[in-house]
């Protein structure tokens, strides 16, 4: 049978500057979790894009569905739920 090689164990940086050993398992998550810069491109897609395009979306179709269906149950239960609170 053949030996198995042995490895230097995987080391991270802790938080003081210091080092820390990983094990075989943990290597694997530092590589995947490094502390790599997301681009602002990323961020705005992430936090202003993608959240304005929902609510946009919830509210255009709110405002379609009252402005031709005014008489609907839908419409008159939107109606009804914000009347509780104004």
């Amino acid at each position: 049978m053949s030996q198995p090689s042995k490895e230097a164990p995987a080391v991270k940086a802790d938080s003081k500057g210091g080092k820390t050993a990983l094990s075989k398992g943990d290597s694997k998550e530092v590589s995947e979790t490094s502390d790599r810069p997301k681009s602002r491109l990323a961020w705005l897609v992430g936090w202003v894009l993608v959240p304005s395009t929902l609510i946009g979306l919830v509210f255009g179709g709110g405002a379609l569905v009252g402005a031709h269906f005014h008489t609907s149950w839908f419409t008159r239960l939107i109606v009804w739920v914000v009347a509780l609170f104004v």
